[in-house]
C-alpha cells in the first residue's frame, strides 16, 4: 500500500506519476505486462503517465467519465467493505477508551472523555482493515456485479452475480 496526500486534498499529475514510478512493477515479457485501468480524472490522462505505463511494458486503459459507479469496483464494492470494516474497529476501540477512561476516573468523567486518534492511529487501523480485506472475493464478485460479463439480451439470474 502507498499512501500519499496532499495539503489542499487534491493530487497532480506529478503524484500519479511519482505513484505509478513506486508501485508499478517494469515487466519483461509481454506476459508480465497487466492492463491499468484508470478513470478519466485530468491527472490520469496526461503524457507524463501514458509514457511512464508504457515504458514499463503494460497498457493504459482509461475508464470513461460518469460511470465510476456503475462499473468501478473500488467504487462499487471495496470501499464500501473498508468503510464498515473501519466503522468496526473504530467503534471497539472507541467504547475500550471510555471503558478505560471511567475504570481510571470517575462514572461521573465518562462524558467528559471524547475519544481521540492520531494520523498514525488511523493509518495503522486503515493498514490492519486492507490486510483482512478478501481482496480476491471482492474483486470477483464486484466484477460480475458490475456487469461485465452479464449478457446483453435475456434474463439475467441471481446465481450469475452473486
Amino acid at each position: 500500500m502507498h499512501l500519499h496526500t496532499q495539503d489542499n486534498g487534491s493530487y497532480r499529475a506529478e503524484d500519479m506519476v511519482e505513484l505509478l514510478e513506486k508501485t508499478l512493477p517494469a515487466c519483461d515479457t509481454p506476459e508480465d505486462s497487466v492492463i491499468v485501468l484508470l478513470d478519466s480524472f485530468a491527472p490520469h490522462r496526461t503524457q507524463e503517465v501514458g509514457k511512464l505505463v508504457k515504458q514499463k511494458g503494460h497498457v493504459l486503459i482509461i475508464h470513461g467519465g460518469g460511470t465510476t459507479g456503475y462499473t468501478q469496483i473500488n467504487e462499487t464494492h471495496l470501499y464500501p467493505a473498508l468503510r464498515h470494516e473501519l466503522q468496526v474497529i473504530e467503534k471497539a476501540q472507541a467504547t475500550a477508551e471510555f471503558c478505560s477512561h471511567v475504570k481510571e476516573n470517575s462514572a461521573d468523567a465518562f462524558f467528559s472523555k471524547v475519544p481521540t486518534k492520531t494520523r498514525s492511529d488511523i493509518l495503522w487501523n486503515l493498514d490492519l482493515v486492507w490486510r483482512t480485506l478478501q481482496h480476491q472475493k471482492i474483486a470477483e464478485t464486484g466484477y460480475l456485479q458490475t456487469g461485465a460479463e452479464l449478457p446483453l439480451v435475456g434474463p439475467i439470474y441471481k446465481k450469475d452475480i452473486a
